[in-house]
């Protein structure tokens, strides 16, 4: 008789686990959006130049995954959603540090293999870029206005990241 009361005990103590996770999520809202830049080369940029510059364009109909740390990683997500058509979002997550990132990103690492270590130059820094969130948000409260910016790249190789070589004349 006393097994039965026990196993319902846990049960009831892993409910009420689980719900305080639910009532200390946070909702973070916030929008997706691409945002045009000034390619000049390293030159320095007018006003003219920035006023030019079309207004931020939404993001509608992406997905993103959000999973606890600063980095990409395969752990599987806290969070996932698709953008609005306005580019806007509204998900719920726990206190932390997190990252959010494009859900086409997801990497495919085997979770039993070691980390390797990072490799020199400009290969080390493309498998760095490969980890970096879109966003990282620190979340201790309700966050508005959480920004996922896209940045549209110049097209000139050495305005590329992890360009290692030399400059324009």
């Amino acid at each position: 008789m006393r097994r039965p009361v026990l196993v319902v005990g846990f049960l009831a103590l892993g409910a009420g686990v689980a719900g305080a996770r639910v009532e200390d999520a946070k909702r973070v809202t916030g929008r997706a959006e691409t945002v045009s830049s000034v390619c000049g080369g390293g030159a320095a940029i007018s006003r003219q130049q920035l006023e030019a510059l079309p207004p931020p364009a939404p993001i509608g109909g992406r997905e993103f995954l959000v999973v606890r740390g600063e980095t990409i990683t395969d752990a599987r997500p806290s969070a996932r959603f698709v953008t609005r058509a306005d580019g806007t979002f509204t998900t719920r997550l726990p206190p932390g540090t997190w990252c959010f990132f494009d859900a086409s990103r997801r990497p495919k690492d085997d979770p039993k293999a070691p980390p390797a270590p990072p490799k020199p130059g400009a290969e080390g820094c493309l498998e760095a870029l490969k980890r970096r969130c879109d966003l990282v948000l620190a979340v201790k409260g309700d966050v508005r206005d959480a920004a996922i910016t896209f940045t549209q790249r110049c097209p000139q190789p050495w305005n590329q990241p992890c360009y290692r070589g030399p400059m324009p004349p």
